[in-house]
């Protein structure tokens, strides 16, 4: 079994290979798509503890940097549903991405996310996504970027 130790070491290992020079200032290329989490440890020690769900993480990127993330939940205590927000990702200088969140829903219950405008949870959830949505804690520096992996730092936590 794959521990978040191990994957730590596995990127320790990866980071002086990065083949993008200036990560923060050269996403853009290749940032278009979907891309999915797949190790995200902040998440899991402050959601996961408190719910006690299981979390699943996708970004989707467009060209021009629109950005949305969908976080498939699942827990006892809080059910299952997409948790959602919007907005737009741009250069942090050379070495970083800055996430400009505007809008975040809910979608309680649902098997895919939706709109906001669709969402039952829409209307409280989006006056407290403005209130977190922090713009000094929206600074990601990145590590290791190719066309099929990234890296960065949530520097909140110090994790990957």
């Amino acid at each position: 079994l794959v521990g978040p130790r191990d994957i730590d070491n596995a990127v320790d290992a990866l980071v002086p290979l990065n083949p993008t020079q200036r990560p923060g200032a050269a996403y853009g290329p290749l940032a278009p798509g979907t891309w999915r989490v797949v190790h995200a440890p902040h998440i899991k020690k402050l959601l996961g503890t408190v719910t006690g769900a299981s979390f699943d993480v996708r970004y989707i990127i467009g060209d021009a940097g629109a950005i949305s993330s969908h976080v498939r939940y699942d827990g006892s205590l809080v059910g299952t549903g997409w948790l959602s927000t919007r907005g737009s990702v741009r250069s942090g200088g050379e070495g970083a991405v800055v996430l400009d969140w505007t809008d975040g829903w809910i979608d309680p219950g649902a098997e895919r996310w939706g709109e906001p405008e669709r969402s039952s949870g829409a209307e409280w959830v989006r006056p407290l996504a403005r209130v977190g949505f922090i713009p000094q804690l929206a600074v990601f520096p990145v590590e290791y970027l190719d066309a099929d992996l990234c890296s960065f730092v949530f520097q909140v936590t110090g994790t990957r």
